[in-house]
């Protein structure tokens, strides 16, 4: 099968490319979307059925939890109910975070070298907890920063160690 397609229409391309920040070609980035909408439109007629959340996997379709819980959890010094939000140190991020951390840094990682210039990276951008989830970081904007990619990676070498990351980055082999 040829698929022909405009210049207009190879832009919206070359945007999910560059944005995702990860190599792809045509096939796999159209694939991926078509399997996407195919798993939507089976869920939506039911013909395919909705997975139980599981309690070791937090997931990003649950609504952040309300202030009034979260401050008595804290205060109480225990995560709130599974029924009403995640977990304190859950690794989701609310889309409310997320665009509030992301507004903060303008689109561009945040980085700073010890000099105080900020990096100018406006791609393969990634959200990282300034105090990682493993060490009691929460998933809220004040923990919250916008790294590139090597910025984000250099962060956990620095504050887990090089043989640790090496497990996780086979790169840094």
């Amino acid at each position: 099968m040829t698929i022909e397609f405009t210049e207009a229409e190879m832009k919206v391309f070359d945007e999910i490319h560059r944005l995702s920040g990860r190599p792809q070609d045509l096939k796999e980035t159209m694939l991926r979307l078509a399997a996407k909408e195919l798993t939507q439109l089976k869920k939506s007629r039911g013909e395919m059925p909705v997975r139980e959340k599981q309690s070791n996997q937090p997931s990003t379709q649950q609504s952040p939890p309300p202030a009034e819980v979260k401050k008595e959890a804290i205060s109480e010094g225990k995560a709130p109910s599974k029924e009403t939000s995640l977990p304190l140190n859950s690794r989701t991020i609310s889309v409310t975070v997320k665009r509030s951390v992301w507004e903060r840094a303008h689109g561009r990682c945040e980085y700073r070298a010890e000099n105080g210039a900020r990096c100018e990276a406006r791609y393969s951008l990634e959200y990282d907890h300034v105090t990682p989830v493993s060490l009691g970081g929460l998933s809220n904007k004040d923990n919250l920063r916008v790294y590139c990619r090597q910025h984000n990676v250099l962060a956990a070498t620095q504050i887990f160690g090089r043989t640790h990351m090496v497990t996780y980055l086979p790169k840094l082999r």
